[in-house]
């Protein structure tokens, strides 16, 4: 795993947001997921919504209080960080381009 994705700053706010969203728990502790909740909570990010939901880590210990919006640009900054080292993998084990090839169709 990648060290730069731990439990600080915006990351870690989007690992209290994917456990909101997705390991909720019943009365009794058993696993329980809510279509309605996790619809209603993608739309509120999706629209960057300026209203405020309370992230609690699992063992209780740490409690954020953030916006949709906040949550979306920690989202957006990210997917594009994430998005920006696949390029840049790619493009260190690209090999010549085509045109580099003789008369730019390749040899044959």
């Amino acid at each position: 795993m990648d060290p730069s994705w731990s439990e600080t700053g915006d990351r870690y706010l989007l690992k209290l947001f994917r456990d909101y969203l997705f390991h909720q728990v019943s009365d009794t502790g058993a696993p329980w997921i809510d279509l309605s909740h996790v619809m209603q909570t993608l739309n509120k990010l999706d629209a960057a919504s300026p209203e405020q939901v309370c992230l609690v880590s699992r063992d209780e210990q740490s409690v954020v209080v953030v916006s949709y919006e906040r949550l979306k640009n920690c989202l957006q900054a990210a997917f594009s960080e994430l998005l920006d080292a696949s390029r840049a993998a790619a493009a260190a084990t690209a090999g010549p381009a085509p045109e580099a090839f003789e008369g730019g169709q390749g040899v044959g």
